[in-house]
């Protein structure tokens, strides 16, 4: 392994482990990495003064994160008066996340760079989220596009962040799918399973969860503390955001909207009508069959349409 990659490989696991001081656990560091996220390249004396921490810190802590390779120094701007500034700017390939969606109709597999990009892109397709089919199609796809990258970009790919519907096998009845389809979900170890597999760290959220939290890094958080997130997917679902931070509840639904009633009456089975029965994809899906508008390209117009409607 030659110098470069050793350094990589290292700095990789110090995320990863958050062992030591100058990984990303660090306060300042990681409070220095989002100004610069959030607002774009500002030079040293710009960070200091949004940060609110001292100039020799700044430059301490930036000048480390240049060495690491998770900042960047841009071309020097000449200004009207004193010494040109130089921008400090977040270096795209300075970190690599790797994200899956597990919905009731697709799954989507993707490499985000550390700028927020969407750098490989895969989906899969299905009638019915039947899990052994996922974790196949996982299994071939994920290292196909962990073995794509050059191997200092394979060095710095911190973890699998996997967002999935919370009891996904109990959704066969609701969604029309053969008894039996769906199941195993709740015995399925997902962590455990593709950190065996991929040989790095996973975290799992709630997919509306997961949805609310990518919007809090496009948010000015210090303007909009609190706010209720929707979500419309096969099911519309939400996230809840208190003074900044998302707030699950005891059992992560605490911002699920599908349950809200929306008739005071109960309706002919003697339940109130719930909004997840109203405003969804499948809603829509269930009204385009009735009118017999199916064919077998709306499934794939339907995810196409969803994707364009959410950027």
């Amino acid at each position: 392994m030659d110098e470069h990659r050793q350094h990589d490989t290292e700095l990789a696991e110090t995320f990863r482990t958050g062992s030591n001081q100058s990984g990303m656990r660090n306060y300042n560091e990681r409070l220095i990495i989002d100004t610069v996220l959030r607002s774009g390249p500002r030079s040293k004396a710009e960070i200091a003064r949004m940060t609110q921490l001292s100039a020799q810190t700044v430059t301490v802590i930036v000048n480390r994160l240049i060495t690491d390779g998770i900042l960047m120094k841009m071309d020097s701007i000449k200004g009207k008066v004193g010494q040109p500034s130089t921008p400090i700017a977040i270096n795209p390939e300075g970190a690599i996340s790797i994200g899956v969606k597990v919905g009731r109709r697709s799954v989507d597999l993707y490499a985000v760079n550390f700028q927020r990009d969407v750098i490989a892109k895969r989906t899969f397709q299905y009638s019915y989220p039947h899990p052994k089919d996922i974790f196949d199609w996982l299994d071939v796809n994920m290292a196909d596009m962990l073995n794509g990258f050059a191997p200092y970009l394979q060095a710095r790919v911190l973890g699998i962040g996997v967002a999935i519907p919370n009891d996904l096998d109990g959704w066969e009845a609701v969604i029309g799918a053969p008894d039996g389809e769906m199941s195993g979900w709740s015995q399925i170890d997902l962590v455990a399973r593709l950190e065996t597999d991929a040989k790095l760290p996973v975290y799992v959220l709630n997919d509306a969860s997961a949805a609310c939290l990518a919007q809090m890094t496009l948010v000015d958080l210090r303007t909009n503390k609190t706010f209720l997130y929707i979500y419309i997917a096969t099911f519309v679902g939400g996230g809840l955001v208190i003074n900044g931070e998302l707030f699950e509840g005891r059992t992560g639904n605490a911002g699920a909207l599908g349950s809200m009633p929306m008739t005071i009456v109960s309706d002919r089975d003697g339940h109130p009508s719930q909004l997840i029965e109203h405003a969804s994809l499948h809603r829509l899906e269930t009204m385009a069959k009735s009118a017999k508008m199916l064919d077998n390209g709306f499934h794939s117009f339907l995810h196409d349409a969803a994707s364009k409607v959410c950027r």
